[in-house]
């Protein structure tokens, strides 16, 4: 039997999260436990990654000791792994963790980025494969930045997809994607398993006569902030059972995510935000001609119902009162040394 699990983005840490590289970890461990449950019946777990295993390069050697040791373990609960190549493997390849688990290709038509592409693995801990056959039923592996698979195999064909296919019915696509109801190899396949959308989840039939079935996994690795949603933590490992060469049946079996209050830390988040307006702000004012009758009046128009309006104040009051206000505002600070105009105090 053979689990699947959609994108990682395998990492040690994300702006404003409380413990990115523990949310990881935690759903590699019910991914494990998951396994164990299957091997209690009497199958062998094998592991499909879906790409974006690794969020990109690690530069810190610690960070990547780190994350590869825990890959290491994760491949070693199961018979064997293979992977579809995501962007994020093609995209970000330098000290990317992936090309150390991987000894050589297996798939020709990744040869045309193979240049970029070098294996640096000195045992073969993932397999990139173009198919897998296990009796009547054959896996194709659609990497990202590769012509999709045109199935031609006999018996249960299934999809595992890292590209831009999907809908705007089911996730909000960007760029340039292939709509799933228009691409005809689509048809050929019995099942299709997409991972590269982030926020797309659930199980769809592609035709009237039910014979072609999409399923988007999501991610597991949510890199955003705003890809932390507390009514979408629920993420499907689909089991694909094989039983003396016959398919018969795909399981799906859960795995929670943690909620935004475990994960995010808000008053980072937020203060994040108000850096970015006010840099925003600058750069707006920045690009826009102002056409006021003199400095002032141009100065009032590109402030206006902006984060730096308060400016505006300094150049309506007198010297006089500014100098007033600064004194009253010294006055007003808390204890500690105001030399220079800062305060020493310290938070702790």
């Amino acid at each position: 039997m053979y689990l699947l699990v959609t994108d990682l983005h395998c990492d040690t840490e994300k702006a404003n999260r409380i413990n990115y590289f523990g949310e990881v970890v935690n759903s590699m461990q019910d991914i494990i436990n998951i396994a164990d449950s299957y091997r209690k019946q009497g199958y062998s777990p094998r592991l499909i990654l879906l790409g974006d295993v690794f969020d990109g390069g690690i530069a810190n050697p610690s960070d990547a000791m780190q994350l590869m040791e825990v890959f290491h373990y994760f491949c070693s609960m199961f018979d064997k792994t293979w992977s579809v190549v995501g962007n994020h493997e093609l995209s970000f390849i330098t000290n990317n963790p992936f090309w150390f688990l991987v000894t050589t290709i297996e798939d020709d038509e990744l040869s045309r980025v193979k240049k970029l592409i070098q294996p640096h693995g000195l045992t073969q801990c993932i397999t990139v494969p173009s198919t897998i056959v296990d009796g009547d039923t054959t896996f194709y592996f659609n990497h990202y930045g590769i012509p999709p698979h045109v199935p031609q195999a006999t018996g249960t064909r299934i999809g595992l997809f890292h590209q831009n296919v999907g809908s705007n019915d089911i996730c909000k696509m960007w760029g340039t994607f292939d709509n799933v109801e228009d691409a005809a190899y689509i048809q050929g396949y019995n099942y299709s398993f997409f991972g590269h959308t982030h926020l797309a989840k659930g199980r769809y039939w592609l035709n009237k006569e039910h014979t072609c079935q999409g399923i988007w996994l999501g991610t597991i690795g949510r890199t955003k902030a705003d890809e932390v949603i507390d009514d979408s933590l629920m993420v499907d490992i689909p089991a694909i059972i094989i039983e003396d060469e016959k398919f018969q049946r795909i399981e799906y079996p859960q795995i929670k995510l943690q909620s935004r209050l475990e994960c995010i830390d808000e008053l980072k988040l937020q203060a994040a935000k108000q850096s970015r307006a006010v840099v925003e702000e600058r750069k707006r004012i920045s690009e826009v001609n102002y056409t006021g009758e003199g400095l002032y009046d141009s100065l009032r128009i590109s402030l206006a119902d902006g984060p730096l309006e308060f400016i505006l104040s300094f150049m309506d009051a007198s010297w006089d009162e500014i100098r007033s206000q600064y004194k009253e505002t010294l006055e007003h600070l808390p204890e500690g040394d105001t030399e220079n105009g800062t305060n020493s105090s310290t938070v702790e």
